[in-house]
């Protein structure tokens, strides 16, 4: 994803394929923090290495992304993020294991029937890696969610080797979604959909419906007599209910409008390059030439865009320059060389160094921090009142 554009095309085939959430591994993005892309959310969690290995990040869209509580950057293989749910909360982690190397590299499972783990959907063969993933499940009380629907091989394996053929195919299932036994009924499908230059691995859970019950609950209010409505004669009562209505719907506007005046990811994107996006996944697997003349287009479009917006940049700072306006050049000039810094994300840890995911715990902490701050080893301000009380 250290590609330039790569983050605008995944995010092209999360709106495709209709996901609410989407799970990344290998990012190369360095440090961790969030951002803005487009009209949805990127958590992400890296390290400060030159080189940008591994990485991982979750993509939320616009519809499941208010609902985020607690992000929690582990490291540059695993992170968590804490999901607002009924009837309790949801914490969905993305891990990324780097794969053996090639004198040990088997793939997964192979015929190991591990109970109420793995289903009978498996595909390659197990390697001591996958010893240890059954085992964390039977702990853990997970299953593979990937491994218990029954679907055509091209929905099972989630990598493809670059030497794999028609003749010779190489092709394996290293990529899982793990659920605890207790939501099993709850996951209605786990499947793969190859797209560009890497596979995704999609599982569906049910949702609760609750419309009814709102129903119901509508239906029990009492509807008011006609006599206690308001009438024409009521004017002065009518203009102040319509004042609270303008009001409550004017703070919503802001509210949304605040959220919505985050900077975007990347505002080079052009809507021509996600066009030659779409047209390129189309050649894959059918014209191999097509599809990479149309990569390099693609290649060459980014360059030309950045080039212009880089451009348009400078010369915003040139203006403000003549200006004299220093804040805002300060600020342009931070955003063209790539030192402004995206909003960072730091976690809180109790006393034993574990992440903090509760209100109530938050509080604690933070009040032990603020007692132990303030305490300079004299006498309290209550054991002082209470002396001059018996003094007195």
């Amino acid at each position: 994803m250290y590609v330039a554009g790569k983050l605008y095309n995944i995010r092209q085939e999360m709106n495709r394929l209709d996901i609410n959430i989407l799970g990344i591994s290998e990012t190369r993005w360095p440090n961790s923090g969030q951002i803005r892309v487009d009209d949805s959310t990127l958590y992400y969690s890296g390290n400060d290495s030159a080189s940008h290995p591994n990485g991982v990040g979750i993509l939320w869209d616009a519809r499941t992304g208010p609902s985020v509580l607690n992000f929690i950057p582990m490291s540059d293989r695993a992170m968590m993020i804490q999901l607002k749910a009924t009837p309790r909360n949801l914490n969905i982690l993305q891990v990324y294991a780097p794969t053996q190397n090639q004198k040990r590299k088997l793939n997964f499972v192979g015929k190991w029937k591990s109970e109420d783990v793995v289903g009978d959907y498996e595909t390659g063969e197990r390697n001591e890696r996958g010893d240890t993933l059954i085992q964390f499940c039977q702990e853990e009380v997970f299953f593979i969610c990937n491994t218990w629907f029954k679907l055509p091989a091209r929905r099972l394996y989630t990598w493809k080797s670059p030497q794999d053929s028609k003749q010779n195919p190489i092709r394996n299932q290293i990529d899982y979604i793990l659920a605890l036994k207790r939501y099993r009924n709850g996951v209605l499908s786990a499947n793969t959909y190859p797209v560009y230059n890497m596979s995704l691995l999609r599982s569906e859970a049910q949702r609760q419906d609750v419309s009814n019950k709102l129903n119901e609950q509508l239906g029990k209010i009492q509807q008011p007599n006609a006599s206690q409505t308001p009438g024409l004669e009521d004017h002065n009562n009518i203009e102040n209910i319509w004042k609270k209505i303008k009001e409550a719907l004017q703070e919503t506007q802001e509210q949304l409008t605040t959220n919505n005046n985050e900077k975007h990811h990347k505002a080079w994107m052009t809507q021509e390059i996600l066009d030659l996006m779409e047209k390129r996944r189309s050649f894959k697997g059918t014209d191999p030439q097509r599809y990479r003349d149309t990569h390099r287009l693609i290649r060459n479009k980014i360059k030309e865009a950045k080039e212009l917006w880089m451009t348009e940049r400078c010369r915003e700072v040139e203006e403000l320059h003549q200006k004299h306006d220093l804040f805002n050049l300060h600020k342009k000039v931070k955003e063209v060389t790539g030192k402004h810094k995206p909003r960072t994300c730091t976690r809180i840890v109790d006393g034993e160094n574990k992440p903090i995911l509760t209100e109530q715990k938050l509080e604690e902490v933070w009040t032990n921090y603020i007692r132990e701050l303030f305490d300079d080893g004299g006498p309290s301000f209550h054991s002082q009142m209470k002396r001059k009380m018996v003094q007195i």
